[in-house]
């Protein structure tokens, strides 16, 4: 194991923690810091340096923060929703060139530290700009949120000789508008889909019938066996009658012949003869089948013979199998857990959103931080919002800036009030769609 020294500049500065103040404070250079070769941990006098890692993009390090020159931050902001000029509406994405420096030297990093806890501003200054961006409808125009939210973090961003916030845009890419003939296409097609899956549902059902009914037959086939056998007892039934009629005398010959006999699953069959004389006989068999229930079968066989000389037979089965049932359904997957999308939350419909802020800049329609220490959960932590409230104090917009980790679908947000100066704490719902699982 082994360390090395780094020197940072007097326009530099590291953020360090007071011990005697009890919170994190910037250390304007030039001095000297020690960075451990292993586990790059940063050191200033035996005080452990804070890493910034979002800070790369910004064009700073990992450990320490240009206070005196510009920089530049490029900002990518997806989901514009613009008119296209035809009456439909498009979605665009801009990348926006973004100069700024942290305000005053080390107090917009104090700023940065007291206020936001040393997190990206990236997030909120992202939403921020879509909402300039609508408000524009594609013009020039005001970076009004982009300027609030960029002090709320000590930054400073660069002005004209008007005093007008200066935003390069870089480019801008247009996601395809989608006419009403376009829209009644995909709706068509949706529906298709929609068919096509419930056809693949029928076949799947249908493969599951005849799997079940495979099963059915060969019961089937062995109830058969038995009815076979009813129909050959009937014709030695026959066979008896037709001897016991025969006999030299006629006249006097009367046969009567009664035979009961029981078969396995339920079959049972009854011949009866009267009659004399000698002669054939004929007879027939019917099986009728029947599926219902529970998939389960059930059979009937019945005929009747009759000879020459006026015997009758008649005979009739019932025959039923035991019943099975198709495999129960899988249960449905839990409910997954994870980090919050970085995107918007559904705003509770009234009077769950009528909080009372009386926070001044939230009245002012600007967007209000909100700090993960703000915020509690049945599970999950760590998430960061931003609120925007109307005149009345009332909640119509809730964004996330910092995802957390843990949150899951069902559970609910609770945001304490005194984060909007309100009367009231607001609860926000979290659904599966805003996990990012």
């Amino acid at each position: 194991m082994g360390s090395h020294t780094e020197t940072f500049n007097a326009h530099e500065a590291v953020c360090v923690y007071d011990k005697t103040q009890g919170i994190e404070v910037p250390d304007q250079g030039p001095k000297s810091v020690t960075i451990d070769d292993i586990t790059k941990d940063v050191t200033l006098n035996g005080q452990p340096v804070r890493k910034f890692e979002w800070d790369k993009a910004m064009g700073g390090t990992f450990w320490k923060f240009n206070i005196v020159g510009w920089q530049l931050l490029e900002l990518t902001v997806p989901d514009v929703i613009l008119d296209d000029g035809n009456g439909d509406k498009a979605n665009f994405k801009y990348r926006l060139g973004l100069s700024y420096k942290w305000k005053s030297g080390t107090k917009g990093i104090e700023t940065l530290l007291k206020d936001q806890g040393g997190r990206d501003p990236t997030p909120l200054l992202i939403q921020a700009a879509r909402l300039d961006l609508k408000t524009q409808k594609g013009k020039e125009g005001a970076w009004n949120e982009l300027l609030h939210v960029a002090g709320q973090y000590g930054m400073g961003l660069k002005k004209d000789s008007l005093g007008a916030v200066i935003v390069e845009i870089l480019e801008t890419t247009l996601n395809k508008a989608v006419s009403k003939e376009e829209k009644l296409e995909l709706d068509y097609l949706k529906q298709i889909l929609n068919q096509k899956a419930t056809v693949q549902k029928h076949l799947f059902e249908a493969e599951l019938a005849i799997a079940v009914s495979g099963k059915a037959a060969e019961q089937w086939a062995a109830n058969y066996e038995r009815v076979a056998k009813v129909k050959t007892d009937y014709m030695m039934a026959m066979n008896v009658v037709a001897k016991g009629a025969g006999g030299r005398d006629r006249a006097s010959s009367r046969v009567a012949a009664c035979c009961c006999c029981s078969v396995a699953s339920k079959v049972s069959a009854s011949i009866w003869g009267s009659g004399e004389g000698s002669g054939g006989g004929e007879g027939s068999i019917g099986i009728d089948t029947d599926f219902s229930g529970k998939l389960g079968l059930s059979q009937q066989a019945s005929g009747e013979g009759k000879t020459e000389v006026g015997n009758k037979i008649k005979w009739s089965s019932d025959i039923e199998t035991e019943n099975f049932d198709p495999p129960a359904p899988a249960p449905p997957p839990p409910p997954t857990s994870g980090p919050l999308k970085t995107a918007t939350l559904t705003v509770p419909p009234a009077p769950g959103n009528a909080v009372g802020a009386k926070l001044k800049t939230a009245l002012a329609g600007t967007l209000v931080p909100v700090l993960p220490a703000a915020i509690t959960s049945e599970a999950g932590g760590g998430a960061a919002l931003a609120l925007t409230f109307d005149t009345s104090g009332s909640v119509t917009a809730i964004f996330v800036t910092v995802p957390g980790t843990g949150y899951v679908a069902g559970n609910t947000l609770t945001v304490n009030k005194a984060s909007y100066d309100g009367t009231h704490d607001l609860t926000i719902t979290i659904s599966q769609d805003n996990i990012d699982a």
